[in-house]
């Protein structure tokens, strides 16, 4: 199996974790590094000459697509508002395109983007890594075919934001003509970009995208209405509130359409918060995350046991949890909060309990979601597999976010017409 032979563009935190991603494939080589700051791209060199690889650094995105002549890929992990022209000029030029999520920050760009991978054949893989989580199909597997929830009725992702921007550290300030050159006024704006309308819809695109598209995944397509509200991106005030959006969909579950509702929170604080989505039904709740041994399944005490529940009796870590008592699902339930009526007969007047599931994770299931998400995109190149977010299966994902900003706008709720979501 010959290397496959890709650049990185944008290294810092996230072009680190995509290039630490790469270097756990066999057969893939980092052969060019790109970012406008010279310390990221001192540092991303160094870092991968100390892991045997000899990277070409390139400050302009230009000059590295003219001066490597023998890539296959390349992988975008720079500000929203650059990846349309990045992604759109790397397809012309006949490679194949990773670009993480949002796609862009205006539907224009998007439509750019799925556009140039129609007319040149190559391969966009959009940075929504749940798509290539076997934790994440195992849950919609037990939505759809194991009836783990029942009807569904809502979905919930809370997604942990940051109260405070990024700080410039000394020494790695960016010469202001080449600031002005990329469209940055100044460093501030650079290290912040995600408050800043030239570059980001603000954060329930650029980090909210994840769980709704989540939501479209699971509820098979994009809702039909949305409710927002937040400060507007770029003002001070929205550097440390949280967002919110609302959703609702019509969904059809063995030919019988519901109204299913969702929301979104994008949350303005490390301490104490998660990341996290939880699917609500009639029967029970799934709880799930990227950490794959959070959360599991929650059945009603009173609803019937399910075929999975009987055929796997023996396999799965069950408690009955009162109501009110209900454990922290970092790790799975633990022993000391399993509840036996007659031990704890002040809980017999709380409503009735639930059985609850703790997740098992396989093996493959304990790799990092983007390194899964990496596997994906080159095995894809490869022929052995296809892209689990395409552009087409991207865009939709990209309307509703970046409608739900201009809802958190206007405060307005908006109606979506499925002629949106088509290009």
């Amino acid at each position: 199996m010959s290397d496959l032979n890709l650049a990185v563009v944008g290294v810092g935190r996230q072009g680190r974790t995509l290039i630490d991603g790469c270097l756990a494939i066999p057969g893939v080589r980092v052969k060019a590094v790109c970012d406008i700051r010279p310390s990221h791209l001192d540092s991303a060199r160094e870092y991968l000459r100390g892991r045997r690889q000899e990277p070409c650094a390139y400050a302009e995105f230009g000059e590295m697509l003219a001066g490597e002549k023998d890539l296959q890929a390349v992988l975008i992990a720079t500000p929203d508002g650059c990846h349309a022209d990045q992604t759109v000029a790397c397809l012309k030029a006949g490679l194949h395109v990773y670009c993480e999520a949002e796609m862009h920050h205006t539907l224009e760009g998007c439509r750019r983007m799925v556009l140039a991978a129609r007319e040149s054949g190559r391969l966009l893989q959009i940075g929504r890594q749940k798509r290539s989580s076997p934790h994440y199909r195992l849950a919609l597997e037990h939505i759809e075919q194991k009836g783990s929830v029942g009807r569904v009725t809502h979905v919930s992702g809370q997604w942990r934001g940051r109260i405070a921007a990024p700080q410039v550290a000394e020494g790695q300030a960016v010469p202001e003509s080449v600031l002005n050159k990329h469209g940055y006024r100044n460093m501030e704006e650079l290290a912040n970009w995600r408050h800043s309308p030239q570059f980001s819809a603000g954060p329930l695109a650029t980090l909210g995208n994840h769980q709704i598209d989540l939501f479209h995944w699971f509820l098979r397509g994009p809702p039909r209405a949305i409710v927002a509200a937040g400060d507007v991106g770029g003002s001070p005030a929205a550097r440390i509130a949280p967002a919110i959006c609302l959703l609702e969909w019509e969904f059809v579950r063995e030919g019988v359409p519901s109204v299913v509702r969702g929301d979104q929170h994008v949350l303005t604080s490390d301490g104490g918060c998660r990341t996290f989505e939880t699917v609500y039904g009639d029967e029970g709740v799934l709880i799930i995350a990227e950490n794959v041994t959070f959360g599991g399944i929650g059945r009603e005490i009173q609803s019937p046991e399910t075929a999975w529940e009987t055929e796997n009796a023996t396999l799965l870590s069950r408690k009955i949890v009162p109501r009110g008592f209900e454990e922290d699902l970092t790790s799975g339930p633990s022993a000391d909060m399993t509840i036996e009526e007659e031990k704890r007969p002040a809980l017999r007047d709380l409503d009735a309990p639930w059985r609850f599931y703790s997740w098992q994770p396989s093996a493959a299931e304990l790799k990092p979601a983007h390194l899964l998400h990496l596997e994906n995109f080159f095995d894809a190149i490869r022929g052995n597999a296809k892209l689990t977010c395409p552009a087409e299966v991207a865009y939709p994902t990209a309307v509703t976010v970046l409608r739900a900003a201009e809802a958190m706008r206007t405060r307005r709720r908006l109606v979506l017409a499925p002629d949106e979501f088509v290009v």
